[in-house]
């Protein structure tokens, strides 16, 4: 899950998208400078905040700086943002 940097990060695991997940409102997919997709995750409630640039981001371990967002708009739900980021925290690696 992503939070601001002051926030303690959660288990990623959990938020994970699934194979299965098809009545979800939105999902967050971070990729880095690459384009390489790390991490999906689905918010099915709209509970979590859109990240915004130049923010830090946690998954896990991991601190990632977002270098942007963008919105890829379908026919169908879901909501697909794609978070594009730098790590900050090697704990990744």
């Amino acid at each position: 899950m992503f939070l601001p940097q002051t926030a303690p990060p959660l288990d990623a695991q959990t938020d994970c998208l699934s194979q299965g997940d098809t009545d979800m409102a939105r999902v967050f997919t971070f990729v880095d400078t690459k384009g390489v997709e790390i991490h999906s995750i689905n918010d099915p409630e709209d509970k979590l905040p859109i990240p915004a640039a130049t923010q830090v981001v946690s998954i896990g371990r991991s601190k990632m700086w977002v270098e942007s967002v963008t919105l890829q708009h379908t026919v169908h739900s879901p909501s697909i943002y794609r978070v594009r980021v730098w790590y900050v925290d090697a704990a990744y690696h």
